[in-house]
């Protein structure tokens, strides 16, 4: 089997090169500069590495960003859908977040009502505090569930910018990518990428 032999030019000093069809990378003997070569439908040339790395860089650096910043917005997202669970609604529809302070205003009236009704409604008196103290616990109770979840949330948009930052900061950006290319929502990202 022969190998057929390309005529190129050299991308940095302009040097006639003779190489293999089936090369893809080759240093030039004039100028010693390391070329990639590039082979379209009507025409091969070389371009110097340093190009195409220096390309190949800013497009992870710019993926790396894109895939964070969506990483951001999909916690984001996430933490939308959970505090709505984790509202309270009052009786006008308004939902708010749950506090504990509701609870201890209703424990306050429970007992001034059940104070002020004590000698009329006799036992009644003490179901009035026992739901104070009752809603009071609940509400305390969604209050630390919100706090928590909140948090959380917290915590998770903190470890995604760290996670970023590193890789920025130590120009890691292709060690990140690979990083999340293990996560099935980074599949999700890259699939709607490629439709637009």
């Amino acid at each position: 089997m022969t190998v057929k032999i390309e005529s190129i030019n050299c991308g940095n000093c302009g040097a006639p090169l003779q190489i293999p069809e089936t090369v893809q990378f080759v240093t030039c003997n004039h100028c010693k500069t390391s070329l990639a070569v590039k082979r379209m439908e009507s025409v091969t040339l070389t371009e110097k590495l340093e190009q195409t790395n220096e390309r190949l860089e800013q497009t992870e650096r710019r993926l790396a960003e894109m895939v964070y910043r969506n990483e951001l917005a999909g916690e984001t997202r996430r933490w939308e859908r959970q505090r709505e669970t984790l509202m309270v609604t009052d009786k006008h529809g308004n939902k708010s977040k749950p506090s504990g302070l509701a609870g201890f205003f209703v424990l306050i009236a429970s007992i001034i009502i059940s104070l002020v009704a004590s000698n009329a409604a006799g036992g009644l008196a003490f179901l009035f505090i026992f739901v104070g103290i009752f809603a009071f616990i609940v509400s305390s109770i969604k209050q630390k569930e919100f706090e928590k979840a909140h948090r959380r949330h917290k915590l998770r948009r903190q470890e995604i910018t760290a996670r970023y930052t590193q890789a920025r900061d130590n120009d890691s950006h292709s060690d990140y990518l690979q990083q999340r290319e293990t996560t099935p929502q980074f599949e999700i990202f890259l699939h709607h990428l490629g439709e637009t």
